[in-house]
């Protein structure tokens, strides 16, 4: 099995055995990618497998489903989970800048939103909202 890390952070990987085209029916045609944003662990070590090598094995893991490469050496195998880390930390950092950016937006957009019914609701009519749960929110 071939396996790269491509540019949009997927790692992905090709049987270089498998039909290229293979029946709709088949198990094997599922996607033969996995983006690093929904890993949720690099491992050196696997779960008991009866022929694997565990010296050489990167085991990664999502929700959907695990992925166990063996590399040629320990050497190749450093290098891989080095990299693989180090690109998984960076993915999970911007996953939680843009969430946290998203939050942010949401709270400016509820802001405009309290400060149009202060100024337009309220304030207008402040004797008569002063006691409403509505001015006590806000």
């Amino acid at each position: 099995r071939l396996v790269w890390l491509s540019g949009d952070n997927k790692i992905q990987w090709q049987d270089p055995l498998a039909p290229k085209h293979p029946a709709p029916s088949s198990a094997r045609n599922r996607p033969n990618s996995i983006h690093l944003k929904d890993v949720k662990q690099i491992a050196r070590t696997a779960p008991e497998h009866y022929c694997v090598d565990e010296a050489r094995c990167i085991y990664i893991v999502t929700p959907v489903r695990s992925l166990l490469l063996e590399a040629k050496d320990t050497d190749e195998r450093d290098f891989w989970f080095e990299q693989l880390s180090e690109h998984w930390s960076a993915c999970q950092a911007n996953e939680r800048h843009k969430k946290r950016q998203e939050r942010l937006a949401q709270k400016d957009i509820d802001m405009t939103e309290r400060r149009r019914q202060w100024m337009q609701e309220i304030l207008p009519n402040f004797e008569k909202m002063r006691a409403t749960k509505q001015c006590k929110t806000l």
